[in-house]
């Protein structure tokens, strides 16, 4: 049931010629209809509360706690059993602190110094090829970059 303010209800009233233009209607103005919608037609089944009950909407903050805490004791869990077996695997390739070297900061100019000569060529060729389908200007700034000296 549902209440519904300040409207209108129009209905078609059943005919006794067959002319479309003979309709009758009935229009109502009202301040406050409660309505009452008849689900039967819908056929719905009741579901099971089971099927809701850990669900975080369905749970008072009591209940929200305790899941909290069993969630938080079974990532610890997760966690300690896990340990052993990744500080295993992460100490074969790591001997100790002083076996890794910095890697040195390299610069370039540009993107295409970065590219190894070896695929340089074909990256500049699939670029020109994929661009050619699109904007013009693109494309000539793809072939600026590959007549460019190195």
């Amino acid at each position: 049931m549902f209440t519904l303010y300040n409207g209108k209800q129009y209905q078609s009233l059943k005919s006794d010629s067959k002319s479309k233009k003979d309709n009758e209607h009935v229009r109502m103005n009202f301040l406050e209809w409660e309505k009452t919608l008849d689900l039967s037609g819908f056929q719905m089944s009741h579901t099971s509360e089971e099927l809701f009950q850990n669900h975080f909407k369905m749970m008072n903050v009591q209940q929200l706690e305790h899941a909290i805490d069993s969630i938080e004791a079974e990532m610890e869990g997760t966690s300690n059993s896990l340990q052993p077996s990744l500080s295993a695997n992460y100490y074969l390739y790591r001997k100790n602190a002083a076996d890794i070297q910095e890697l040195p900061v390299v610069e370039y100019e540009s993107f295409l110094q970065m590219v190894p000569d070896t695929v340089r060529q074909k990256l500049i060729s699939k670029t020109l090829q994929t661009v050619r389908g699109g904007d013009q200007a693109k494309c000539t700034s793809f072939t600026a970059l590959k007549t460019q000296p190195r």
